[in-house]
């Protein structure tokens, strides 16, 4: 069998659209599910993916049951098609704005274990633009992450990278750092913080993210076992719960901000070794990949508070 080296790989004859085919097939792991990604038959996509190899003159799968997994060469040459696409988009972006004269729609989804000001602070210009449509959408991590599979999301935004498929790009959009806080009338002495959190009452992000996994490290590295009286997937409505009750919660700076200045709450602690990330997950198939491209560029443009 003949192995390729990434050198050897020429684009001579070589069809572009058959080399998308095969580059949404390898990213989506069968011809099924790269036919509701591409809009096509299934026998379309196979004939398209069979002839690319024939003009290559090797395989490029190892075919399993109901799904194909790229053999070596495939692998060389699914890196080379990664290049040229990212590199096409790259050149699509830099392009000067041209005039539309209809709106694109630009699906935002995110976790509720994301703060809602960051959300408005990532989407506030989106609004603005006469071209674009935006709409937005909170969810849990599963069903947001099989909307963007299926092209029903271009974004989501979350608090930890998307490790569990290769299949999504996750970039890091910003870090904030976190307090404990409590009510006003909680009763706590700050120098025993954070030993004097055992057995406290504590709401907690539900199970859906990073964000909960730094928080119960932090307090297994700590021995500290505070007793958790609910769960909650939307930081302000968690924020909101701490200010009327009697427990403690972790929050981002950005989402306790205001209720700190308002003295709704107040700090028991900080914990240097967890920061709260927000990520962008997109989907390189996306058909709204140039615009994809540019939000998230001109986002970091932006001067942020």
């Amino acid at each position: 069998r003949l192995h390729l080296s990434e050198k050897d790989f020429h684009m001579n004859n070589l069809n572009i659209n058959k080399l998308y085919y095969f580059y949404v097939v390898a990213s989506s792991g069968s011809i099924k599910a790269a036919s509701r990604r591409l809009n096509l038959t299934q026998p379309t996509i196979s004939k398209q993916v069979k002839e690319l190899e024939e003009d290559l003159g090797f395989d490029l799968f190892v075919r399993e049951h109901r799904r194909l997994r790229l053999n070596r060469n495939g692998e060389v040459i699914f890196k080379k098609a990664e290049k040229i696409f990212r590199l096409a988009d790259d050149l699509v972006s830099s392009l000067p704005d041209m005039d539309h004269s209809q709106r694109t729609e630009l699906r935002i989804g995110s976790l509720k274990s994301v703060s809602q000001s960051f959300i408005y602070d990532f989407s506030t210009d989106l609004w603005k633009d006469e071209h674009i449509v935006v709409k937005a959408q909170q969810g849990l991590l599963g069903e947001m992450i099989k909307r963007l599979e299926r092209g029903q999301l271009d974004i989501v935004l979350m608090d930890g990278p998307y490790a569990r498929s290769q299949k999504f790009r996750s970039t890091l959009l910003g870090q904030d750092e976190v307090v404990v806080v409590a009510s006003k009338g909680f009763q706590f002495n700050k120098r025993q913080f954070p030993k004097g959190l055992d057995r406290r009452a504590f709401i907690a992000p539900i199970e859906d993210g990073v964000f909960r996994e730094d928080i119960d490290q932090f307090f297994r590295r700590e021995s500290v076992r505070p007793e958790l009286v609910g769960e909650v997937d939307d930081m302000t409505l968690m924020r909101t719960i701490v200010e009327e009750g009697e427990c403690f919660a972790i929050l981002p700076k950005r989402s306790a901000k205001d209720a700190l200045k308002l003295k709704k709450l107040k700090v028991l602690g900080d914990i240097p070794s967890i920061q709260h990330g927000v990520w962008a997950v997109t989907s390189p198939l996306s058909g709204n990949r140039t615009l994809i491209n540019r939000v998230i560029r001109d986002y970091f443009k932006r001067p942020h508070n």
